[in-house]
């Protein structure tokens, strides 16, 4: 070993320390459970069912029976916006959301083990006035003591490109 004077310190980034064990923690393998099952048909028919009665009740602006579909903590982060905190915050930004022309969802995967299950579409939203927008959206749902389906956590964002940077006016000068 060297005298102090002459070591060599190696200083590793933070977000590099993060990175590496963000990586080791995705490698772990959780130990198999014999409770968890792959989510039944019914099951699937249950989560497909919240995705058709979300599009009645958008049509609708029914957003209170909307927020009925999650839980009252439920984390739902909307495209361009902030994160929404449980359905009292849902809601308001729900009712906040402009007069819809139509909304399809379309590709819908259901996917779960136990009393989890995801679920992925896509979707095609047409707002008044607006372009049509396509875009994805996840959901995760958990099982609840009555048997019941509810989201738990949720986001969708658009396929369409930012809007480029406006035209520069003739004459004006760069910065």
């Amino acid at each position: 070993m060297l005298p102090c004077r002459f070591a060599v310190r190696t200083v590793v980034p933070p977000f590099a320390v993060a990175a590496i064990a963000l990586f080791a923690a995705c490698q772990q393998t959780p130990a198999p459970s014999t409770s968890a099952t792959a989510i039944s048909a019914a099951d699937e028919a249950a989560v497909r069912a919240e995705f058709d009665s979300t599009l009645v009740w958008f049509r609708t602006r029914a957003f209170d029976r909307w927020t009925n579909l999650w839980t009252e903590d439920a984390v739902f982060q909307p495209a361009n916006a902030k994160t929404a905190l449980g359905r009292a915050a849902m809601l308001a930004w729900a009712n906040a959301f402009p007069p819809l022309e139509n909304i399809e969802f379309t590709n819908v995967n259901v996917h779960g083990s136990g009393d989890v299950a995801y679920a992925t579409s896509d979707y095609t939203l047409k707002i008044k006035g607006m372009p049509a927008d396509t875009g994805k959206q996840i959901v995760v749902l958990r099982r609840q003591a009555d048997g019941t389906w509810r989201c738990v956590a949720g986001a969708f964002n658009s396929d369409l490109p930012l809007p480029g940077p406006a035209p520069m006016q003739a004459g004006a000068k760069k910065s």
